[in-house]
């Protein structure tokens, strides 16, 4: 067998072997195969805004998270670029620990229905406004470290699309 041959062999070993692993899986003894989904939403853009200046990427002075609210903001279109305020946003958060302890984590949703600081309902720029403080580098209490804030595209559904992770450093 030459050379070409025994490339042009294993080739055709190689798709069939990538054909059979996509195809198989799919294909189970209870029905047809069943299409895998994507997310119909992606989300464009995320932030975290003191006094409407973005503090994402950044260390922050803790004297200076604490002038005003901190806003959760991101942008959600379908993929084709249009708006889509039919998805949701859910962001997952991660808290510094104090003295030694665990990091805080936890999840909420943002909104598009003009409450919890969205001030223009259905515009596919969903919001939470902080407040209180309580997930955010603005409290009076905050602990000192990095603050992680992963954003979640979701649409109709229920399908996740991209992340979006945003981190904030509070200092001393």
């Amino acid at each position: 067998m030459s050379l070409l041959e025994q490339a042009l062999s294993s080739k055709r070993t190689l798709l069939v072997i990538v054909l059979t692993a996509l195809v198989l899986p799919a294909c189970g003894s209870d029905g047809p195969p069943t299409a895998v989904r994507t997310a119909d939403v992606v989300l464009t853009d995320a932030a975290v805004k003191v006094d409407g200046q973005s503090i994402g990427g950044q260390t922050v002075r803790a004297a200076d998270t604490r002038t005003g609210h901190v806003r959760f903001e991101a942008c959600l279109t379908d993929r084709l670029g249009n708006p889509a305020p039919r998805g949701r946003v859910r962001l997952e958060y991660q808290v510094p620990g104090r003295m030694g302890m665990m990091h805080r984590v936890g999840q909420f949703m943002l909104y598009d229905d003009g409450t919890h600081g969205d001030i223009t309902p259905g515009d596919a720029e969903y919001c939470y406004e902080d407040i209180m403080g309580e997930f955010s580098c603005h409290g009076t209490d905050s602990p000192m470290g990095p603050y992680h804030y992963g954003f979640c595209g979701i649409d109709e559904h229920g399908e996740q699309g991209n992340h979006v992770t945003v981190t904030v450093t509070l200092a001393p």
